[in-house]
């Protein structure tokens, strides 16, 4: 690694941080801000997202800028975007990526101090500050959560880590419209809400629809929950799928908004609800930030590096590997390990996070 010793925190005036993807990795990284504004308070902090993802930082108050990476095969947005980092003359960037839109959004800022993984491909061309393997950083060998990863990338410029806690901010005119939404659809408002996330970005992460109804409808009958379900416009199909396999009057009582609110809505309502129940996607990592119980079905996912990081939680996943893989026995292409929780376990989870939710 270059030696970090040459970059001396109180010179930078402006820095870039890169962190393309999804809208949880996005969370994730947000301990890595707090402490770089800690220790670089005169600095102008800008940060580098896709457009969803923007949602995890939006009001954050040690975020000066937000910059959106432009998306598909644009020629004129895209140069207009390098064209905009160049003149901004960036004192430091980071690369929390470690893809190739981070390796040339990183090279194309043309900062002084350029920071990403040593063990990427020709990271050589990319960072003139290359960073060895966050275990190595750290000195552990215990595989690494995606927020003490992000903070490996800081710890080698001297920025010392003072807290790591995730934060995100709530919109209070999101959280106004979230409100009247409610009060419109509902009678029920006045119960503890659960907020279950219906999609997820893979299949195997999700839970099938016939059972969740079935846990949705007890859920009605046997508990104090009022199950809000969200998702997008994308979660439409296996919305109606889940509807569809729930009593009528079940079908009556359960409140849907999958489609029907913007990403800051589905902030505030991760803010607003008493418990979440769902896949690890997003949504988790915005309703732990927010400190809400969550109950986790967890499928593919490695835990180690994708559990809840700071509220209360029941990970259910009974499946003894640590990652639902083409090795694994319970494999299959449709649902994976997710398969072998059953509605009982959901049931009992919700029961014990009812506790510390209400």
């Amino acid at each position: 690694m270059k030696r970090a010793s040459r970059l001396r925190l109180s010179e930078i005036r402006s820095a870039l941080f890169i962190r393309i993807k999804s809208l949880g990795d996005t969370v994730l990284f947000t301990p890595a801000i707090y402490n770089f504004k800690r220790a670089c308070p005169h600095a102008r902090l800008s940060v580098l997202v896709d457009e969803p993802s923007a949602t995890a930082i939006a009001g954050n108050p040690d975020v000066d800028e937000i910059i959106i990476s432009p998306s598909g095969s644009r020629p004129m947005a895209t140069a207009r975007f390098v064209f905009k980092l160049l003149l901004t003359r960036f004192d430091l960037a980071i690369d929390f990526h470690g893809g190739p839109r981070g390796n040339m959004a990183t090279f194309f800022s043309d900062a002084k101090c350029r920071v990403g993984w040593r063990d990427r491909p020709l990271s050589f061309c990319y960072y003139n500050i290359r960073v060895p393997m966050a275990r190595e950083v750290l000195k552990t060998d215990t595989k690494l959560h995606t927020v003490a990863k992000n903070l490996a990338l800081i710890v080698p410029l001297g920025v010392p880590v003072v807290s790591t806690q995730t934060r995100v901010f709530i919109d209070p005119s999101a959280s106004q419209s979230l409100d009247k939404k409610l009060r419109h659809l509902a009678q029920n408002v006045g119960k503890p809400l659960l907020l279950v996330h219906v999609g997820a970005t893979k299949s195997r992460k999700e839970y099938p629809p016939e059972r969740l109804a079935n846990v949705l409808a007890s859920c009605l009958s046997d508990t104090p929950w009022q199950p809000v379900l969200v998702g997008g416009k994308e979660d439409l199909p296996r919305c109606e799928a889940v509807c569809q396999s729930l009593p009528e009057d079940a079908r009556r009582d359960v409140i849907s908004l999958v489609g029907k609110l913007s990403l800051l809505e589905v902030k505030s309502l991760c803010d607003k609800a008493d418990a979440f129940l769902g896949p690890d996607s997003g949504l988790m990592h915005l309703a732990d930030a927010l400190g809400t119980p969550c109950v986790v079905l967890l499928g593919k996912t490695d835990l180690r590096l994708w559990h809840p990081w700071q509220s209360p939680h029941i990970i259910l996943r009974p499946c003894p590997h640590l990652t639902c893989s083409p090795s694994c026995p319970h494999y299959t292409p449709r649902e994976g390990c997710i398969g072998l929780t059953t509605e009982e376990q959901v049931l009992c989870a919700l029961s014990d996070i009812e506790d510390l939710a209400l």
